[in-house]
């Protein structure tokens, strides 16, 4: 595993806060990337539909769509289950402790800030609080390395 990789996870555990809850796939949540010294950049919108039930995951296709709303990129992300919550049918309406990440053996491409430029997601890993789903992403490319992510349901607006 190299440095970077396991420096995103070991930040990854620190970041993914405690009393998660479900994915609410009923609504948008707006994208917010944060860089050294910034509070986070607008990289724009997911889409969540459940997508497949695995023995220990429920598998989530996401839309990505650009911060312009002109294309979007498609990614798999997987939510754990934990005993007594094995229905991802369920899951996907009530809440619980869980954590979110893009799914084992998938690429996914997503929008790093107002620029619109895609780069290549290598890890993410979030949990989901009350107000949001927040932890960090690794990514690939000119503005590669490890980032804060925040998606917030839309027209949420407090920090």
């Amino acid at each position: 595993m190299s440095k970077r990789l396991s420096s995103a996870l070991v930040l990854a555990a620190t970041l993914v806060p405690s009393g998660a809850s479900a994915i609410d796939t009923k609504r948008a949540f707006d994208v917010s990337i944060a860089y050294a010294l910034d509070r986070g950049r607008d990289a724009g919108t997911w889409y969540f539909e459940l997508d497949a039930s695995r023995p220990e995951v429920c598998d989530y296709a996401v839309e990505w769509e650009s911060p312009s709303g002109l294309i979007s990129t498609d990614c798999v992300f997987e939510e754990m289950k934990i005993h007594g919550r094995r229905s991802c049918e369920r899951n996907a309406q009530r809440g619980f402790a869980t954590v979110v990440s893009l799914a084992e053996g998938t690429e996914c491409q997503g929008f790093a800030g107002n620029t619109g430029l895609l780069h290549d997601v290598l890890l993410l890993v979030m949990g989901e609080s009350s107000k949001d789903l927040s932890g960090v992403i690794l990514l690939d490319g000119p503005s590669g390395g490890v980032h804060g992510i925040v998606a917030r349901p839309r027209g949420r607006t407090d920090p």
